[in-house]
């Protein structure tokens, strides 16, 4: 069903039509039982957010600083053994 956009324009002229588009109620109930039974049951990554319900910006920021935090955590762990690896082989080298 074509829509006038400016009734004052030419009637004759196609590019003053905008067309719409009407859904019978048994249709728009069928997508929407098709879109809620799609969004049940699509898997999605666990860290995708800001489309997902329930995961916000905020639930990203916080993942986020948690992987920080945890790398922060290895490379300060990893610095840890590789100094006492190198304090331990200086020892045995000023015994010799």
């Amino acid at each position: 069903m074509p829509l006038v956009k400016n009734k004052g324009g030419d009637l004759t002229d196609v590019d003053n039509y905008q067309a719409i588009a009407l859904s019978n109620v048994e249709t728009k109930v069928l997508k929407t039982i098709i879109l809620q039974k799609f969004t049940e049951t699509a898997e999605c990554d666990m860290y995708q957010f800001g489309f997902k319900k329930g995961h916000s910006i905020l639930a990203f920021v916080l993942v986020l600083l948690n992987g920080l935090l945890n790398f922060i955590n290895v490379k300060t762990a990893v610095y840890t053994l590789v100094n006492g690896v190198i304090t331990h082989q200086k020892q045995q080298i000023s015994k010799k």
